[in-house]
């Protein structure tokens, strides 16, 4: 059964605040508090997990937080949409991180205020997807909603599901190169290859690489130019420092089969992100929308005019033009007069 809020939101709000750590200890310890303010009692479910389960993390750390995290879950859990474990779960490592990483006191309004929360997510937590950290955030705001109400006029950081990363530089790709082509089995070889060739070499986006087989993929003396039958299809000029790799993957490749190899699975979204993964050498293979940033930024260096590199990039609009743009260098002193009076060759 659900707790049931007392009519001053505020009045109750306080009261858990000053009670948070307290729930096994005698009068006024968090059940008491619960009970005055008239909640119903914590479901069963809920305090069966929290006797029974443990998040991962180090336990003597752990013992440090454990009564404040078990406490905010009791408090929380059953008027929220998720799992009792997954808001232990991801309590526990915000937890962790705000006592040793930012040393700062366990005291629900520092922990579940939308400030502290926005911080964690964004700064803590760089290395997950843009996705992982909004869920985070989700779980942690729905408690902070509940435990400091007074906190939610303040605006989070947008995590943009299409946030842009850097490209990378001559040197990475030089290593991405030696990554590729270093792999002992053949099949690991020929997929780094075509990771590399298809998305630094023609822009393609991670869904699109396993679509390219051979015959779209057109060679002559004008260079090669790859035919994309994606959602957004459209004819792809090769840059030409690939073409020798892209030569080596035809070389390699039957007429009826992918660039990629033999695919089992429907669902393409990650398939490059789960090949890097799953590599030899671990940790050094690249992103497949950084390579893919890595190709607009040359086209823009290389100025591209815009509407064919639109087309070529299968873009409606690109949201994220201005963040691409801070990798773009600007023009030469003795460039820049000339070309911004239309007097350039």
């Amino acid at each position: 059964m659900l707790f049931r809020p007392h009519p001053d939101t505020s009045d109750y709000a306080k009261q858990l605040l000053d009670s948070l750590g307290t729930f096994r200890r005698p009068t006024p310890g968090t059940a008491q508090v619960l009970r005055h303010i008239g909640y119903y009692d914590i479901p069963g479910e809920v305090m069966s997990h929290l006797r029974t389960r443990k998040p991962q993390i180090d336990p003597v750390v752990w013992g440090r937080i454990q009564s404040f995290v078990e406490d905010a879950v009791a408090l929380t859990a059953p008027q929220l949409p998720y799992p009792a474990g997954l808001t232990q779960s991801v309590l526990a490592g915000y937890i962790e991180w705000l006592v040793l990483v930012k040393h700062l006191p366990l005291d629900g309004r520092i922990a579940f205020s939308r400030q502290m929360i926005d911080l964690y997510v964004t700064d803590a937590n760089t290395h997950l997807k843009p996705g992982t950290r909004r869920n985070y955030r989700a779980v942690l705001d729905r408690i902070s909603k509940l435990l400091c109400p007074e906190e939610h006029p303040y605006s989070y950081t947008p995590q943009n599901r299409k946030s842009t990363v850097a490209p990378y530089t001559e040197a990475e790709m030089q290593q991405f190169r030696a990554w590729a082509a270093g792999q002992s089995q053949p099949v690991k070889r020929r997929r780094g290859m075509t990771m590399l060739t298809l998305c630094a070499g023609a822009g393609l986006t991670s869904g699109e690489v396993p679509l390219i087989t051979p015959e779209r993929v057109e060679v002559s003396d004008a260079g090669i130019v790859i035919d994309v039958p994606s959602k957004n299809p459209r004819s792809v000029p090769l840059l030409s420092e690939w073409d020798a790799w892209m030569h080596a993957l035809l070389e390699d490749c039957s007429a009826t089969e992918t660039l990629w190899g033999e695919i089992k699975r429907k669902n393409h979204s990650n398939l490059l992100s789960t090949f890097v993964e799953n590599a030899e050498g671990k940790g050094l293979g690249p992103r497949g929308d950084r390579l893919r940033n890595t190709w607009l930024v040359w086209h823009l260096n290389n100025r591209t005019p815009m509407k064919d590199l639109f087309y070529a990039a299968g873009f409606r609009k690109m949201e994220h033009l201005p963040r691409l743009l801070a990798h773009v260098e600007f023009l030469l002193p003795e460039d820049y007069t000339q070309v911004l009076r239309g007097e350039a060759k």
